[in-house]
C-alpha cells in the first residue's frame, strides 16, 4: 500500500513545499532540520510512518514552531492508526497558523480512528470545504453516520462524494459496505472492483470484496482477492490492514480445507505476532481439522487463558473435548457458548449429543428443543430430540419426532435405526421389527442384533436363534455371538445346551467377561452358590474393580446368611467406582433401615454429587429426614 492520508496528493505537496521553503529560510544553519524533514517525507512515501515519526519528533524537539512538521507528524500518526496523537498535533498546527481548511479532513480521520463519531457530526461540517477536497470530509461524515446506524444519510453523503469524483475509492467502498447491508452483493462487488481498478494499492477495497466472496462461500475468489490485499501491503509496516488481510486469508484457506497452505500462513502470522491469541486460535482450528485433538486443545487453552470469553474458542474447545470423548469438559465449554449465542444451531446439536453421551437425557432436551423454531425441519435436530425424549422416558414424543425425521429423509438408515430403538423402548415391538426389516442395510450385524433383541422381547426364541446362527455362520469363532446363543437357550429353558455354548465361548476367548457373567448368573439362578462365587471371583481376577462382580458376591453372601460379608462387598464396590450409584443406593437403604443416619447421610451426599435428580436418591433423602 502506498502512503495515503485523507488529503493524499495534496498532503504530499504541502509537505514537499514545506521542505523546499525551509531550505531558503534556514540556509546552512538549519541543514540538520531540513535533512530530517526530507527523510521524514521519504519515509512517508515508502510507507514507513514509524521512522517518519522519529525524524519529525527530532525536528520538533529543536524547533517546536515548525507547523508543517506538525502536519506531517499528524499524517504519520494517522498512518499508524494513532488518532489521539494525530489530533493533538493537528491542534498544535492550528495554533501555529495552519489554515483550518488544510486540517479538517485530517481531523475527521483522527476522530474516526478514535471512534469519536458524535464529535465528527458536532464539530465538522462538509460545507466547510469546497472543491474536490470536500469529498474527503463527506466520506468521514458518512462513516460517522453509518456507525450510528443512519444508513440512508450515510448513502446520501457518499453519493455526494461520488458526484465530486465518480471513481473516489473510499466513497466506492463505503457504498459497497452499504450495499452489503442491503444484501445487494453484486453491486457491492462491482463498486469494490472500480475502487481497486482506480487505485490498485487500495487495500480496503480488496478486503471488502474478499469478505463478500467469503460470505457467498466463493472461497476460490476470496483467496485470490485476499492474496491481492496482501500484495498491496507487501512493502508496508504491519498495520490493522495487515492484520485483517492475514486473518481473512487464513480463514479462507481453512474454509477451503487448503490445510497445508493455511498452516504456512498461520506460521507466518505467528512469527509477526507470536503472542497474539488469534494465532493460537487458528492453529487450534487447523489441528482440529487434521484430527490432532491433543495439539488443538493445547493451542486453544492458550487462547482461553488470554481471553476467557472468546466465543469461537469456547465452541471449538467444546468440540475438541467432544471428539476426545471428554464429555464433561465438552459440556462445560459448549454450555457457556450456547448461553451466549443461543441461536447457533450446530452448537446446540453438539451440546445435545454431549449430554446424550453423559446420559443426561432431560438436559439434552433442554439444549435441543429451543433449536426447533430456527431449525427449518433440520433432520438431525429432529433425530436428536427424538432420541433424547425417548431415552428420558417420553416415548410418545420420542417416536413422534423420529417419525417426522424419517418422513423428511426416508432413505436415512441411521434415523430408522434410532426409530427402531425408540419403538423397542416404548414396547412397540412389532413396529420395531418392521422398521429393522425394511432398513436398506438390514443385513449389517448391528441391525440383525437389534432384530434378535426385538424377537427376544416377543419371546420368539426360534427366530432369535435362527438369526444368531446366521451371524455365527459368518463369524464362527465369535465369543460374543456364542455367548448370545447360549443365553437364548437358557431363556428357552434349555439350560444344559445353553451352558455348553457359554463354556464354548470361553474357548474362543478365555477372558471374555460377558460369558463369565452369563455363567455366574446361570449358576446363581440354579442355586449353585459355590460355583457362582468362583465365577464372580474369576471376573475380579480379570477386572479387579468390577462393580457388578462385587455386587454378585454380596448377593451370594446375603443368600448364605453372611450379612457382614455382604455389606463388605457392597462397600468394596462403592470404593471401586466413585460414580457408581447402585452400591450407594444399596448401602444408603441398608444404613437407613438400621437407623445409622450419619453413615446414610454421608452416602446420600455422594449420590447428590453424582445424580441429584434421580428419583431413588430423592426418595432416600426424604426418608433420611423423617
Amino acid at each position: 500500500m502506498k502512503y495515503k492520508n485523507l488529503m493524499q496528493m495534496r498532503g504530499r505537496l504541502v509537505a514537499l513545499a514545506a521542505v523546499v521553503s525551509l531550505v531558503f529560510i534556514t540556509g546552512c544553519s538549519g541543514g540538520n532540520e531540513t535533512e530530517r524533514m526530507a527523510k521524514a517525507g521519504e519515509h512517508l512515501q515508502n510507507d514507513e510512518p514509524a521512522k517518519a515519526i522519529i525524524e519529525l519528533k527530532n525536528v520538533l524537539q529543536s524547533n517546536a514552531s515548525n507547523d508543517q512538521a506538525r502536519v506531517m507528524l499528524a499524517d504519520s500518526y494517522l498512518a499508524v492508526g494513532d488518532g489521539k496523537s494525530a489530533e493533538k498535533e493537528l491542534k498544535k498546527a492550528a495554533e501555529l497558523g495552519v489554515p483550518e481548511s488544510d486540517l479538517l479532513s485530517r481531523k475527521a480521520q483522527a476522530l474516526l480512528a478514535q471512534r469519536q463519531y458524535d464529535r465528527i457530526l458536532e464539530e465538522l461540517d462538509p460545507q466547510q470545504i469546497s472543491g474536490s477536497d470536500r469529498k474527503y470530509l463527506l466520506v468521514a461524515y458518512a462513516e460517522a453516520r453509518l456507525a450510528k446506524g443512519e444508513e440512508a444519510e450515510a448513502a446520501s453523503l457518499l453519493e455526494a462524494a461520488l458526484d465530486i469524483d465518480p471513481v473516489f475509492p473510499k466513497a466506492l467502498v463505503g457504498m459497497a459496505r452499504i450495499n452489503v447491508m442491503r444484501e445487494d452483493l453484486e453491486a457491492a462487488v462491482t463498486q469494490c472492483q472500480k475502487a481497486v481498478l482506480q487505485d490498485p494499492g487500495f487495500t480496503e477495497g480488496y478486503l471488502v470484496m474478499g469478505a463478500i466472496h467469503f460470505q457467498r462461500q466463493e472461497f476460490d475468489a476470496a483467496e485470490i482477492v485476499f492474496e491481492k490485499a496482501m500484495e498491496s501491503l507487501a512493502s508496508s509496516f504491519f498495520s490493522k490492514q495487515h492484520f485483517a488481510a492475514h486473518v481473512s486469508l487464513i480463514q479462507t484457506l481453512l474454509a477451503e480445507k487448503r490445510l497445508e497452505k493455511a498452516a504456512t500462513r498461520i506460521a507466518a502470522f505467528r512469527k509477526i505476532l507470536p503472542e497474539h491469541p488469534i494465532g493460537a486460535y487458528f492453529s487450534g482450528l487447523y489441528h482440529f481439522m487434521v484430527e490432532d485433538y491433543e495439539a488443538a486443545e493445547g493451542e486453544l487453552k492458550q487462547v482461553i487463558s488470554a481471553s476467557p470469553d472468546h466465543l469461537p474458542t469456547l465452541l471449538l474447545l467444546g468440540s475438541v473435548h467432544f471428539a476426545r470423548q471428554n464429555y464433561e469438559q465438552a459440556n462445560t465449554y459448549l454450555s457457556q457458548y450456547v448461553n451466549k449465542v443461543p441461536n447457533h444451531l450446530q452448537a446446540r446439536k453438539v451440546l445435545g449429543m454431549t449430554r446424550l453421551k453423559l446420559h443426561q437425557h432431560e438436559s439434552a432436551l433442554e439444549a435441543l428443543e429451543p433449536a426447533l423454531d430456527n431449525a427449518g425441519g433440520d433432520v438431525e435436530i429432529l433425530k436428536l430430540i427424538g432420541n433424547a425424549a425417548s431415552r428420558s422416558g417420553d416415548h410418545l414424543s420420542g417416536t413422534r419426532y423420529l417419525e417426522q425425521a424419517v418422513k423428511a429423509d426416508p432413505g436415512n438408515s441411521a434415523i430408522r435405526e434410532e426409530l427402531a430403538k425408540a419403538y423397542l423402548r416404548k414396547g412397540s415391538i412389532d413396529q420395531a421389527i418392521e422398521e429393522l426389516e425394511t432398513l436398506s442395510d438390514a443385513d449389517l450385524p448391528k441391525n440383525r442384533l437389534m432384530l434378535i433383541y426385538a424377537y427376544l422381547r416377543k419371546k420368539e426364541f426360534s427366530e432369535a436363534i435362527k438369526l444368531t446362527d446366521e451371524l455365527i455362520a459368518e463369524t464362527p469363532n465369535s465369543p460374543m455371538l456364542t455367548t448370545l446363543k447360549g443365553s437364548i437357550h437358557v431363556m428357552q429353558g434349555k439350560r444344559s445346551t445353553g451352558r455348553r455354548q457359554l463354556l464354548r465361548a470361553l474357548t474362543f476367548e478365555p477372558g471374555y467377561l460377558p460369558a463369565h457373567f452369563a455363567l455366574a448368573r446361570f449358576e446363581l439362578e440354579g442355586g449353585s452358590l459355590g460355583s457362582a462365587k468362583k465365577r464372580f471371583k474369576k471376573i475380579l481376577e480379570l477386572d479387579a474393580r468390577n462393580v457388578t462382580a462385587m455386587l454378585g458376591l454380596s448377593q451370594i453372601a446375603d443368600k448364605q446368611g453372611d450379612q457382614r460379608q455382604a455389606e463388605q462387598w457392597v462397600e468394596r464396590a462403592r470404593e471401586a467406582d466413585q460414580n457408581a450409584t447402585l452400591p450407594r443406593y444399596i448401602l444408603a437403604r441398608h444404613y437407613l433401615k438400621r437407623g445409622e443416619r450419619s453413615k446414610a447421610n454421608a452416602i446420600l451426599g455422594e449420590l447428590e454429587r453424582i445424580n441429584p435428580d434421580n428419583p431413588v436418591f430423592l426418595l432416600l433423602m426424604g426418608n433420611s429426614k423423617m
